[in-house]
């Protein structure tokens, strides 16, 4: 640590520098979303509608809920009330820009000014770190509380009360993603890696920190049944394996900009030699190879974002490496590259892997390609990377893509009218199939109704059967209709992509005023029957649909189960949907030709409906 400062903070004017630079970006964000509707945000993008959908629900929407960490949907909650939707972004941002000044101050003890200054710019500026930091995602909030925890550990040293504020932001953090718990073995560890005492303050402030999550999974256990519904299904994606590395190290470069990820590494070496001596130092290392052990090597979806919360150790490495280099000319000039190239526009989005800035004059980007994962995600291939040099047009042109100015927003407060329903279904056509989880959670978002996922083949044998009406909407996406049937006192809203072959059948069946054939009472009755049975096994629901396409049921228990989460397998994929059954654990009942099996997924109570092949196939598949 560098123990003579120039100056107290408040006399820095560094730092205040740093502070007005914030308000500065906080009120450009501010200028941009004036007059702006949630759904015109630029920045949504992936996961983004789920979070927004579980603060929806926080809010009283009857709307669908996955369970996400509580902190952001609750903070979108409030706002959404007060009818300040657009509130949290600023949040965030702020939030975002107050960590870029406590890195600076953490910085500043152990490197001195100008290294502290290099390693908040490269944050401040960076061009990855500002498109991050638009998302509306969780990732860099947790990793900014982390961090703000993590700073004032630094102070813990000579303020023990301090331990305690120190969990209450670690709690924080893990109430936003529970990666941050990461930070109770970290500050152990530092403990004993720097021989320091664990008194009363400090297992005080661990103690309020795991409060935070265990608090959540009792609520969750009290209304659901259930601790750890989402942390079970992403359980699943946590194997042991190295074939992400590359991918990491790609994204790590183009994160910070080349530059400043080499130095940002050379500083962590020259820290990791010194952790035994100071429990700062092992604190800041410790979180560093945490998190990038959990991302790197065990968890098996890949995204660039996840590296944030090795940026903000990074950034304190990077300062620890400049302040180790005696010429100062080659001091300045490396903080000067390290922070022209993080701040470089890329080619894509800053989340996207795919580029690194490697110079600034003239402008040289490094490419790679694309391939996914086996868990769904992209990751990048840098066995095909390629330079290439680019034009300062070029940079103005990536920047204003990345960045729309205020009149390309739209301004319109909601894109869709639609009258109150329970929920709609979005029928989708076979090159739609693996668009499941954003077309439910975006459009959920913007009718705030719960959204089923369903294939128009299951409603195309059976439409001469409803009176189908269009509803008005503006929306350039999806088209909405009703259908309903004099023979049933229920009613249906339905979606399908605008300009669609399905769009098109519906509005012609809505334009034609003919009559609907009645369909027969049984179908009802027998619907009826199975959702009796399934009664409160309804988490997930599995329908394995005929090949006779004549009766009405499967299509009615879709439309009518108390559940979003529908998994429909058509008869093209009667093997499939036979062996899953066969192998789904439960008790099998018999309602005309429906089999109902009640089951659990993920701990969960759900439920199966098979129609088609007897039971004796069904055995010779066990």
């Amino acid at each position: 640590m560098n123990e003579s400062l120039p100056r107290p903070l408040r006399r820095d004017p560094f730092f205040w520098g740093l502070v007005a630079l914030g308000f500065v970006q906080v009120a450009w964000l501010a200028m941009k979303l004036a007059g702006s509707s949630l759904l015109a945000y630029p920045w949504l993008d992936g996961d983004s509608w789920d979070w927004v959908l579980n603060g929806l629900w926080f809010a009283g929407e009857d709307v669908r809920f996955s369970g996400r960490s509580p902190l952001l949907p609750l903070l979108f909650s409030v706002f959404d009330r007060l009818g300040l939707p657009l509130a949290l972004p600023l949040v965030l941002q702020a939030l975002f820009r107050g960590t870029v000044v406590a890195l600076y101050a953490s910085a500043r003890r152990f490197s001195g000014r100008g290294p502290a200054l290099a390693a908040a710019l490269v944050v401040s500026l960076g061009f990855s770190f500002q498109t991050l930091a638009l998302d509306l995602m969780a990732d860099v909030p947790a990793a900014c509380l982390l961090f703000l925890a993590t700073a004032v550990c630094f102070r813990a040293e000579e303020r023990p009360r301090l331990w305690l504020l120190a969990g209450l932001l670690a709690g924080l953090a893990t109430s936003t993603q529970q990666i941050s718990l990461i930070w109770v073995p970290a500050v152990l560890g530092a403990s004993i890696l720097a021989r320091k005492k664990i008194d009363r303050f400090l297992f005080s402030g661990i103690a309020i920190c795991l409060a935070f999550p265990l608090a959540w999974a009792a609520w969750k256990w009290v209304h659901f049944g259930t601790a750890g519904d989402l942390l079970v299904r992403q359980w699943g994606l946590v194997r042991f394996h190295l074939d992400a590395v590359p991918h990491y190290a790609w994204s790590f470069a183009s994160l910070l900009g080349l530059p400043a990820a080499l130095l940002a590494l050379g500083g962590l070496l020259g820290t990791a030699k010194r952790c035994f001596s100071s429990r700062e130092k092992s604190l800041a290392c410790l979180l560093f190879l945490g998190a990038a052990a959990f991302f790197v090597l065990l968890y098996d979806f890949t995204a660039k974002r996840f590296l944030i919360y090795l940026a903000w150790p990074s950034a304190l490495f990077l300062a620890q490496a400049l302040v180790g280099i005696s010429n100062r000319v080659l001091r300045h000039s490396l903080a000067a590259l390290a922070v022209t190239c993080a701040a470089m526009p890329l080619p894509e989005s800053g989340r996207d892997p795919r580029s690194i800035a490697l110079w600034p004059v003239p402008p040289v980007i490094a490419t790679a390609g694309l391939e996914p994962g086996p868990a769904g995600s992209a990751r990048a291939t840098p066995n095909n990377a390629k330079l290439a040099r680019a034009k300062f047009a070029d940079l103005t042109e990536w920047n204003a893509r990345a960045y729309p100015s205020p009149s390309l927003l739209e301004k319109s407060a909601d894109p869709t009218n639609v009258a109150a329903s329970r929920e709609v279904a979005y029928l989708f056509s076979p090159t739609e199939a693996a668009n499941r989880y954003l077309t439910m959670t975006h459009l959920g978002v913007a009718l705030r109704q719960k959204v089923k996922f369903l294939p128009y083949e299951l409603l195309e044998p059976h439409l001469a059967r409803f009176e189908v009406e269009r509803i008005k909407s503006t929306s350039t996406e999806v088209s909405l209709f009703e259908i309903r049937s004099s023979r049933f006192a229920h009613r249906w809203q339905l979606a399908v992509r605008r300009g669609s072959a399905e769009e098109s059948t519906l509005a012609a069946r809505a334009n034609s005023g003919a009559a609907a054939n009645p369909p027969h009472p049984t179908a009802l009755l027998r619907t009826e029957k199975i959702l009796t049975q399934l009664e409160g096994s309804t988490t997930y629901l599995a329908l394995g649909v005929p090949e006779e396409t004549a009766d009405l049921t499967p299509l009615l228990v879709a439309l009518e189960a108390p559940t979003t989460e529908i998994y429909v397998f058509l008869p093209a994929n009667a093997e499939a949907a036979l062996r899953e059954f066969a192998s789904a654990k439960g008790t099998e009942t018999h309602i005309g030709p429906a089999r109902v099996k009640r089951t659990e997924v993920f701990g969960r109570p759900s439920g199966w409906v098979m129609w088609g092949r007897p039971k004796r196939t069904v055995r010779a598949l066990q």
